[in-house]
């Protein structure tokens, strides 16, 4: 993805936005364990760049994470879900 590789100074806003946007296709895709990285990817890109966004983001994984049986472990750690959001993205 050439937005992974970009060094633009609204790189962080930009990642937030596709991460969202993709967590919201995949959750009406009813894939909530992806949704769910997706929403936690945008919510680490914004959290220190745009408190407001990152809230907005949180919540669709907090929405998803319902969603998702409690037998499946999800990540925890924003380094967790960001590696799991690329390794979807490049699977």
């Amino acid at each position: 993805m050439a937005l992974e590789n970009c060094s633009d100074s609204n790189v962080l806003l930009n990642l937030g936005f596709a991460a969202l946007w993709i967590g919201e296709i995949l959750e009406a895709k009813n894939d909530y364990g992806s949704a769910y990285v997706a929403f936690r990817r945008a919510f680490s890109k914004w959290k220190l760049v745009s408190p407001p966004r990152a809230r907005t983001a949180m919540e669709g994984a907090d929405r998803v994470r319902e969603m998702i049986p409690l037998s499946i472990a999800v990540p925890i750690s924003d380094w967790e879900c960001d590696k799991a959001f690329l390794d979807w993205l490049y699977k």
